[in-house]
This record gives structure tokens, sequence and C-alpha cells, in this order.
């Protein structure tokens, strides 16, 4: 990190702070505009243990040569620290989305919702957002800003095109649309994604925090679908495509967990933690070694086939979920060194099956067989007219690795911690921060 006298830092803070109402200033300071360094002024920091809890971004504070010989501007980033009372500011991107993103991991992009080409023929793709954006084409360059609450609109214009209007005039872009925060700031963004998905209340779950995209992909698959729903069944053996048009979400892995939309979070503060440490391990796991959707552009689905992601709506509906997380912030289940993904259905009929008892392998050995009296549909914890194994399994429970309903118990009934419940349907596992 680049030190500076007292001196010199007086002086730059006193020069800078001249020039902040100044939004396109050119001038050329090289006592602190050196090139990915940091100074803050009046205290020095080590930026690999700063976070967003530490410093509130507040957007590009001007514009400043990089150097003498350099055409051109960059954007000078600003933060504020409540705890010290003093301002940051810096040059280096890469710095600015650490800070802003560090506490709340990486991003992950999750596929919320597909189109056929016919459906964006005749109906539009529909974003607002809760304040300004900026529309961008898929190599980052911006097409225009738009104003908080004015809603754009998308349609499929053929051969891979798509076509912008509504909040601007109307604009041809190729392969891919971004939405994206005017001020850099994604972590407060909200998008409204007009009927992005349809949940068994009868309710439509539109809002999402981050960015947004619209993808256009030639996939592998045999989806139908029916009423803004889709029903799909991957087959890439077929050699078959057809094309699609992906709504994409990405967000920090963090934010993505306090949508998870398998829970509603009414249960034991411990289930909460448990089951939201359990998605994001899946979550992360997806991120770091799912290849599945690569061509589709992102790293897993909101559906019960990965997991269920029901975004900011469903984080207002059901805010002990984020509680949950945020108690647990960052950290994911490990075996050994691995990811370590944990299985889990709604019942079993005594008793947990092994990851190779149900499915042939033995590359999940954390996924042992363990007496479960405690999520047993016909067991004493539960008042459940009798159903046989086969029905069980027929109705969707695997038994495999956890019992949701079995934590639930541990959990309201045997006032277990998250960890204990954990470690008593999974082998040995430990639980680790990764951010």
């Amino acid at each position: 990190m680049k030190r500076a006298n007292s001196e010199a830092m007086n002086k730059t803070k006193t020069q800078l702070d001249s020039v902040l109402s100044k939004p396109d200033y050119r001038k050329y300071w090289g006592v602190f505009l050196l090139s990915f360094f940091v100074v803050i002024f009046g205290a020095l920091f080590d930026i690999n243990k700063a976070s967003a809890t530490t410093w509130a971004y507040k957007g590009i504070a001007f514009y400043a040569y990089n150097n003498k010989s350099t055409e051109g501007t960059k954007p000078v980033y600003k933060f504020y620290s409540s705890s010290r009372s003093t301002y940051f500011y810096t040059i280096s991107k890469s710095q600015k989305d650490k800070l802003i993103n560090g506490s709340y991991g990486r991003s992950i992009k999750v596929g919320i919702k597909l189109h056929t080409p016919a459906e964006l023929r005749d109906n539009s793709f529909r974003i607002k957002a809760n304040k300004n954006y900026v529309i961008k084409n898929k190599n980052g360059n911006i097409i225009s800003k738009v104003s908080a609450g004015t809603r754009t609109r998308v349609k499929y214009d053929g051969n891979g095109n798509l076509r912008v209007y509504s909040s601007i005039p109307k604009t041809i872009v190729n392969g891919e649309v971004r939405f994206e925060a005017a001020d850099g700031n994604n972590l407060s963004m909200i998008f409204d994604v007009y009927h992005a998905q349809y949940r068994y209340d009868g309710n439509y779950y539109d809002n999402y925090r981050g960015k947004i995209k619209l993808k256009y992909s030639k996939t592998y698959d045999n989806c139908t679908v029916r009423y803004g729903r889709d029903y799909c069944g991957y087959n890439r053996s077929t050699g078959k495509k057809r094309v699609l048009i992906w709504a994409i979400n990405e967000i920090p892995l963090e934010q993505y967990t306090w949508g998870m939309g398998e829970i509603t979070g009414t249960g034991p503060m411990e289930y909460n933690k448990l089951m939201t440490t359990v998605y994001r391990t899946y979550g992360y796991w997806w991120y770091r070694k799912g290849t599945k959707y690569s061509d589709e552009g992102f790293d897993l689905r909101s559906t019960s086939g990965n997991q269920i992601y029901s975004g900011y709506d469903w984080e207002v509906k059901y805010p002990r979920i984020k509680k949950g997380a945020q108690s647990t912030r960052g950290k994911i289940v490990k075996y050994s060194s691995r990811i370590a993904i944990v299985p889990y259905s709604s019942w079993t009929d005594g008793r947990t099956r092994s990851f190779k008892e149900r499915w042939g392998s033995t590359n999940y050995p954390w996924c042992q067989s363990v007496p479960d009296p405690y999520g047993d549909y016909n067991g004493k914890y539960w008042d459940k007219p009798y159903m046989s194994t086969r029905k069980l399994v027929n109705a969707g429970n695997h038994m495999v690795g956890m019992s949701a309903h079995g934590a639930l118990t541990l959990a309201h009934d045997k006032d277990w911690g998250w960890k204990k419940i954990l470690n008593y349907y999974i082998n040995n596992v430990r639980t680790v921060r990764i951010y």
C-alpha cells in the first residue's frame, strides 16, 4: 500500500473536498492519484480487511486523469466510514468492487425465468427499478440511463436480436441486454421483473436484488412453457437445440440466500440457521463446480430440481430467513477440503438413506444412513395418517442426507443448535466461513 506523509494527505484532502461537486474535474494530482494504490485521508488501512459494513459507497466523486500522458479520464470512487468519520477515494475498480461486495460473497448467476421467441414476439419482457439504472449491451457498453420507476420493455426481434423500447427510443441489441445500477452500487438495487415467478400461494414474486440480464440462447432441452411457467427436462444427449431467452439475476451469494424460497422461516431460529447454511452451500457448489447451464450463461436455476430462489419479495415477506442467514453469514459445509452439498427431503420412514443406497454413488461419504424418529412421517412426533415407504418416495422424499421435518423437531422439541442437528444427519463435516 502506498503511504503518504500527513502534510501531503491533508493537502490532498483539501483539494478533493473543494471539487467534489464537479463531476467532470480533469486536473491531475500526482500527490495522490497513483494507479491502483489506496490512500485514506486521516488514517491508513488494509484494503483486504475492509468491508461494505465499514465503508459505504457514495458513487463517483469526480473524474481525473490517470497520468499526464493518458487521454480521457478515470472515475474516482468515493466511500464514507461513519465509524471513522472520514472519506476514502480510489481509482481501482477491483478495490471498489471488493469494498462493495466483499462481505456478501461472490456473485452468482441465477436463471429466474425463460421465454420462447414466440412469447417475446407477442408479449414484452418488462422491467423497472427502485433507483436510476443503466441499460448495457453484452459488451458492457452503456446504451442509455433510465430514471427510477420507469419501465423498460424488450421484445424478440429475430436473428438473435432484442428490441429495447418504451423507456428509450427503439434500439436493437444483439444477444443480450443488461440492467444495472446507474451509481454502480447493485447491493441496493431492486428490479421489478414483471411476472418473473409464480408460486404455490397464488402470488407472483417479481422483485430481485442485484443485476438483471435478458440473454438469447440456443439451449439443449425439451422445455415447454405454459401460462408463463416453464417445465423443463434437459436432455443434451438428443443433440437438439432450440432458442430460448433467459432472464438471469446476478446477485452476491449472501443476498441470494436471503431469498431462499425453500422455507418460510417461521420455525425456530436454529432451524433457519441450518437451512440457510445448507442453501448457501449448494449455491456455492453450483458457482464453483456447476457446468450444466454454462451455455445458457448462468450457474443454476430457480427450480425444485436445483433449489427455489424467490428473490426480494420473499425476503421481505419472510424476514426471519434473512435473520437466520445473517447469523451464519458466509458459512458453508465442508467435508475435508470438499464442498459438502447436503441433500434433504421433507420426510423419512424412520431412517435416512446413504447416497450410495439411493443413487449408487460412493462419492458423497458424508451422506450415510442414520435413524430418524424425528422426521418419521408415521412416527410419534407427527400426527399423520399412515403412508408407506413407496408412497413417501413417490411423493418426492428421497430420504438422503437430512430430514427437514426431523431437523425442525430437533430444533423445536429438543432445543438442539443448528450445528448439532447438522452433525447428527451428516457425517464428519465442518462449517467454514468463506467471506
